[in-house]
């Protein structure tokens, strides 16, 4: 196993260096997607190179001069390690992705016994895309926790929270309203996955968009398929990474509840609408100037574009009008997210998830502009604190 690990670690570092140590503009833009829907990812690979780009990902800004800081990896696991002396554990449970690795990875680490049932798995934080190197410290007596990519892999899989992932992976596909898979050959021989996709039938068929170019993977999943998956074949193909990103940035999440107020939205939906101008500029809160483009204003709301991530901002009018009723009544700025403990947060602790954060910018600003409150910059706790003259409506 420290073989394989080892082979996978330089082919790892070679990807990054060929990439200039610089994740993909289209990995990082699914990677936001999938941080901020929070999407279960199940993967069978044992490379850290998904965990390196969700570490891309601001969640939060601190101090006089607004220090980034990233997410923490770890918070991607639903599984605990033991902490170690040397690791930074800020935004350990941050709420982002779940990251089920079903296969184990080349920074966990155990003993290599036969049977390990109630041994800690220890991990390794991986490093940056910057990183000039990026092997993973050795453990002399530990070995790498990967199950070999052999027909039987049993013995690996007696650990207590390896058995707990495939289980919450059986349970995802099953509560999954969408199945995206990307480049998994779907090998005849691979029983325990062929099983998990038995086993994953829910209430309703679900679409299962495969994204592969290999026209064999393709008759293969024909094949092998159980019938209460709906087989997608639009992002099949060469170009997949163009347009998959572009596509689930597109789809819209569901407004939840009733508007308790609409002739207020309606007044803000006026307002704004005459203020802001597509392919116009927004200057947001705490940001550079020319970062936000405003993409389209319509009766459904504003789409605000980040220039430097191409990843939009759809924010409704209700969505909108529910931040003048908390700023009124409590001075509170809302993070308007479906999680209801994300509902809202004080402005000097303005660092929720991504969307969130960049959500409350957004409508600050739209307010501002809207003339619905004025905000004034008045000095920074923990890296972001705003007051607020309120004016009436």
């Amino acid at each position: 196993m420290s073989a394989i690990a080892e082979v996978l670690q330089v082919a790892e570092l070679e990807t990054v260096q060929g990439l200039a140590k610089r994740a993909p503009d289209w990995l990082v833009r699914l990677i936001y997607w999938m941080h901020d829907q929070q999407v279960a990812i199940i993967t069978f690979n044992y490379d850290t190179l998904l965990e390196k780009t969700f570490h891309e990902i601001v969640v939060a800004e601190l101090g006089a001069r607004l220090a980034p800081v990233r997410l923490n990896p770890r918070a991607l696991y639903p599984i605990r390690f033991p902490i170690h002396p040397y690791e930074q554990t800020f935004a350990m449970d941050w709420p982002t992705a779940e990251l089920l690795k079903l296969h184990g990875s080349v920074n966990w680490f155990y003993s290599g016994a036969a049977e390990f049932f109630g041994e800690p798995i220890e991990y390794v934080p991986p490093k940056p895309w910057a990183s000039s190197t990026d092997f993973l410290a050795r453990r002399n007596d530990k070995l790498p926790l990967i199950a070999p990519p052999l027909a039987d892999k049993s013995a690996h899989f007696s650990h207590e929270s390896l058995r707990y992932l495939w289980r919450t992976a059986r349970n995802r596909l099953q509560q999954a309203e969408r199945v995206y898979c990307i480049g998994f050959g779907f090998p005849y021989t691979d029983v325990p996955v062929n099983f998990l996709l038995t086993e994953s039938r829910g209430p309703h068929q679900k679409d299962f968009f495969l994204i592969d170019v290999d026209e064999r993977v393709g008759e293969r999943v024909k094949a092998l398929l159980p019938k209460h998956f709906n087989l997608r074949l639009d992002f099949f193909g060469s170009n997949w990474t163009a347009k998959l990103p572009d596509f689930l940035w597109s789809i819209r999440p569901p407004e939840r509840g009733t508007d308790s107020n609409p002739e207020a939205t309606d007044k803000l939906r006026c307002w704004c609408r005459h203020r802001l101008r597509e392919g116009g500029d927004l200057q947001c809160v705490r940001s550079q100037p020319g970062v936000y483009l405003i993409s389209e204003v319509s009766e459904y709301g504003v789409t605000i574009i980040d220039r430097q991530i191409r990843v939009p901002y759809h924010l409704t009018w209700k969505a909108l009008r529910k931040v003048i009723d908390q700023v009124r009544t409590s001075g509170m700025l809302p993070i308007w997210r479906l999680e209801p403990k994300y509902d809202a947060v004080s402005v000097e602790s303005l660092l929720g998830p991504w969307y969130g954060r960049a959500c409350g910018r957004v409508a600050a600003s739209l307010l501002a502009q809207a003339e619905v409150v004025s905000i004034v910059d008045d000095t920074y706790i923990g890296g972001l604190k705003e007051s607020f003259a309120r004016s009436a409506p």
